[in-house]
């Protein structure tokens, strides 16, 4: 058996760049996949080592070519967004292209237009478009993303298919920000109880109770966002843990909706842009 490098060390976590294209296109083409005798899906970085290995249930299973299919998509969505950097990450078997547009300011905070697009070669995702705003707190700290639009391409077309699809779908990009920031914006005018929060999240067996206790979390702890002002009596209850979903279950305070949906969706930001674009939906829909 030949000896393969490290994932941690052939994994290509990239850095927001300003946007060149011909760096990009570069950048996808380090990435690489082949089709063992066996049938399994061999995906590389730079020739090296097996990043990961699938082998699809499927006999119809494409092999998307991510760099082909991306470089397309950069032509596609740049006759829409006026992309200002780009950030390609590829790791494991997972792949994902941002692209970053305009900033803009929503009550105070940045955010950036942004069109991404994900996939993946170990089974664990469709090829996937989304295009929203991402709020920033740092220079790569993203926070939330509020998707206009998405939409999924199943592993069981041609890569020619896929850029066909993909090609259908930018016309309305500039409509669709607009109607993101005025989804967001009037959080800031708007309270919500922290029961209402608790309610929503936490599900029949406390499934997500661990999400709840990281929000209560973040209400307490956030750099960004946190509480002020707190009384004696709310913090105490706050910093109680588990208890907040038992005994101490009657507690209750007002919150601001933009406030607490900041709050939640920086449990997520660490998270591949699928998780943070599924809570921030979960959330939205609750304070919205």
């Amino acid at each position: 058996m030949t000896n393969q490098t490290p994932l941690q060390t052939i994994a290509k976590r990239g850095k927001i760049n300003e946007f060149n294209a011909a760096a990009v296109k570069a950048d996808l083409n380090r990435f690489s996949v082949e089709t063992a005798p066996t049938g399994a899906i061999i995906t590389r970085i730079d020739g090296q080592g097996v990043t990961a290995k699938y082998t699809p249930k499927s006999q119809n299973y494409q092999v998307l070519d991510f760099a082909k299919v991306g470089a397309g998509f950069i032509d596609q969505v740049g006759a829409h967004l006026d992309i200002k950097h780009a950030k390609v990450d590829l790791y494991g078997g997972v792949q994902e292209l941002r692209l970053y547009g305009d900033d803009v300011e929503i009550n105070g905070d940045k955010y950036s237009n942004m069109a991404c697009l994900m996939s993946s070669t170990d089974g664990t995702r469709t090829l996937r478009v989304a295009y929203g705003l991402i709020r920033w707190i740092c220079s790569n700290g993203m926070v939330s993303m509020q998707t206009g639009e998405h939409f999924k391409v199943r592993h069981l077309k041609s890569n020619e298919k896929v850029l066909q699809a993909l090609d259908m779908n930018f016309g309305a990009i500039d409509s669709t920000f607009d109607k993101i920031m005025n989804t967001i914006a009037p959080l800031a005018n708007k309270e919500i109880q922290l029961s209402t929060i608790r309610d929503s999240i936490v599900e029949d067996k406390m499934k997500n109770a661990p999400k709840y206790l990281k929000f209560v979390g973040k209400l307490l702890n956030s750099k960004t966002d946190r509480l002020q002002n707190l009384t004696k009596q709310q913090v105490k209850a706050l910093t109680s843990g588990e208890a907040l979903l038992t005994t101490n279950r009657d507690f209750d305070m007002a919150l601001n909706a933009y406030q607490a949906f900041q709050c939640y969706t920086e449990i997520f930001r660490s998270q591949d842009l699928g998780e943070i674009q599924k809570e921030t939906d979960r959330i939205l829909a609750i304070v919205g």
